[in-house]
């Protein structure tokens, strides 16, 4: 029964070690992002670009997803507005316990273009 108990415990604990290893957290990653300007920004965008679609792991892709908001927020330009809505929904589907993908996109949303919230 303790073996028992103490394997429930364990893999309960499992998928919090396997989510904080996938970077849940991007507090310190969004402050970093919010010194870089414009180009700054894009440049680490595209190069960040290689294997995005294929990216099995949260921090790439949330990476990404929040460099594009804070690029569309600098530049208003729709296409950044775009692909920040397109990272935080894939982010979404692929990692939907990380509650950082549905803030982006709700985020993503609130700022877009089609859409203005003071």
């Amino acid at each position: 029964m303790k073996h028992t108990a103490s394997l429930l415990a364990a893999s309960l604990l499992l998928p919090t070690a396997a989510l904080a290893q996938q970077g849940s957290d991007f507090s310190a990653f969004q402050d970093s992002i919010s010194r870089m300007d414009a180009p700054a920004l894009r440049r680490s965008l595209e190069a960040s670009a290689i294997g995005a679609a294929d990216s099995l792991a949260a921090a790439p892709l949330m990476q990404r997803a929040l460099m594009a908001l804070r690029l569309y927020e600098l530049t208003g330009e729709r296409r950044d507005a775009g692909q920040a809505t397109s990272a935080f929904e894939r982010a979404t589907r692929r990692f939907p316990e990380l509650a950082w993908a549905h803030y982006g996109l709700g985020l993503a949303l609130a700022r877009g273009p089609e859409l203005r919230l003071p």
